[in-house]
């Protein structure tokens, strides 16, 4: 489950940190995508986008926690969440609802990405393409 911390329930809610391990000897940047697979709004194809950024250093192991909307720590670049912010959007299912399905996905790359600050996600995925040389995933619940 996600801690209510990181959730919609907290009015302060912050960011998650993340980490990771063995990346892949030809990571030169990681990229994370944050979706919540069980909302389609407006009945499209595409999920829920709460958090997309890229750049994070291929040396690196992890993203701290409480990144900031439109900040660039360590050089991170963020881009569009669901409500058109850069940044961190917490998970919100509706109450009573079963709780959702929140993925982290992050993509270790082998170049870093030429992408302005504010990019959607489908923008991120193209740029990513040909160049994805590992992928790890991480799922959390949550439910209000």
């Amino acid at each position: 489950m996600i801690p209510t911390q990181y959730s919609c329930a907290d009015p302060n809610a912050s960011s998650p940190a993340l980490n990771w391990s063995n990346p892949p000897a030809a990571a030169q940047s990681f990229a994370v995508i944050l979706h919540d697979t069980d909302a389609a709004p407006m009945k499209g194809a595409m999920d829920v986008t709460h958090w997309i950024f890229w750049n994070v250093s291929g040396s690196s192991t992890s993203v701290a926690a409480a990144v900031k909307p439109d900040s660039s720590p360590d050089g991170i670049v963020q881009g569009k969440n669901i409500r058109n912010v850069n940044g961190y959007q917490p998970p919100c299912p509706p109450p009573g609802a079963t709780p959702h399905h929140y993925i982290f996905e992050i993509y270790a790359l082998d170049t870093k990405l030429d992408l302005p600050a504010g990019s959607a996600r489908t923008d991120l995925l193209k740029a990513m393409d040909g160049h994805v040389v590992g992928k790890a995933t991480y799922f959390g619940l949550f439910g209000r």
